[in-house]
């Protein structure tokens, strides 16, 4: 939020200083803070009254904020890239793990990497010999491997295909807007002026790079974005 600053130092040398959102509530703040203090000290009105304007810290928020931005404005196409990507994965990884949930545990066994046995169901012994989990199952490493995978396809399945890769962009959209954040606070680190700030954009693929200059200082920043059949699609940027 911006802040507005009023200050008052006085003919022997009191400070006195308020602050608000916007300007004129600050200035009504202060006139306030001002008539109190001369019940007290007559020497107020003798003082020097300075509109001190943003403050330092609401300077660098709406600083902060201009370079967000731009980093928007440079970055659309990258937010759509990305996000085409994430649902597109969303939806190959619900019709890659959903029906895990069918599995027999022969299956499952192949997918652990463990040697099935044929036998007879422990728990239900009118079901015919097949091939199940080995006896020592429930106390191997693969036990808790399964539990999680068994349990990601049904929670898969509870939640449907629209809801899941909804899901997916949203959570697509929000990496998106945090870095942002982070690439500016990084450029704003760098102690960069905000009076002539250009930015270039090009294209390497699916990523970017984005050339910061204001003049005498230039900042770059490009993306790496990874993805695999298991893992979401993702991306940091690199500053330099």
């Amino acid at each position: 939020m911006k802040k507005f600053r009023f200050q008052l130092i006085t003919a022997n040398g009191n400070k006195m200083f308020t602050e608000a959102e916007n300007e004129e509530k600050a200035w009504t703040s202060f006139k306030r803070k001002r008539d109190a203090w001369n019940e007290s000290y007559s020497s107020v009105n003798r003082g020097t009254i300075t509109n001190l304007g943003l403050t330092e810290e609401s300077q660098m928020q709406e600083n902060g904020s201009l370079l967000i931005a731009q980093l928007k404005e440079q970055t659309k196409s990258l937010r759509v890239q990305y996000i085409a990507k994430v649902k597109n994965w969303a939806k190959e990884e619900f019709e890659r793990v959903t029906p895990m949930r069918k599995w027999s545990e022969e299956q499952w066994c192949k997918w652990l990497g463990i040697k099935a046995e044929k036998r007879a169901s422990r728990f239900d012994h009118t079901q015919p010999v097949a091939w199940r989990f080995p006896k020592n199952f429930f106390n191997m490493y693969e036990h808790k491997l399964y539990g999680s995978a068994n349990g990601k396809a049904a929670s898969m399945l509870a939640t449907g295909l629209e809801k899941y890769v909804a899901q997916a962009e949203k959570g697509a959209e929000d990496h998106y807007e945090n870095s942002i954040i982070k690439l500016a606070i990084r450029i704003m680190k760098k102690g960069m002026s905000f009076d002539n700030l250009k930015m270039t954009t090009t294209h390497l693929g699916v990523n970017i790079e984005t050339i910061i200059s204001d003049g005498e200082k230039v900042v770059k920043a490009w993306t790496i974005i990874a993805e695999g059949p298991i893992q979401r699609p993702h991306y940091r940027y690199l500053v330099k």
